[in-house]
């Protein structure tokens, strides 16, 4: 599966993007409650790009390739992120 940097939302709001739920991954990455219902296109990049990791390990692949998965995200979301 490839994570690019500019990723594509294919439908309105986080939620519907989703094939499982991910809550506990959301609010380990600092989104909040609600955030199944926001509107793709009133995010900021940075929450895109969280967004698009999560949505990746909502997926089962035998390989990720990821374009700069966390360039530009604070220290602490990446040491997550990595984790």
């Amino acid at each position: 599966m490839l994570v690019p940097l500019q990723n594509t939302w294919w439908d309105e709001t986080i939620g519907e993007n989703f094939n499982q739920p991910m809550g506990h991954t959301l609010n380990t990455l600092r989104f909040p409650e609600n955030t199944t219902d926001r509107q793709i296109s009133r995010l900021s990049f940075i929450e895109k790009q969280r967004l698009a990791l999560i949505l990746e390990l909502s997926y089962t692949a035998q390989a990720f390739l990821q374009d700069g998965p966390s360039v530009n995200m604070e220290t602490d979301t990446t040491s997550k992120i990595e984790a």
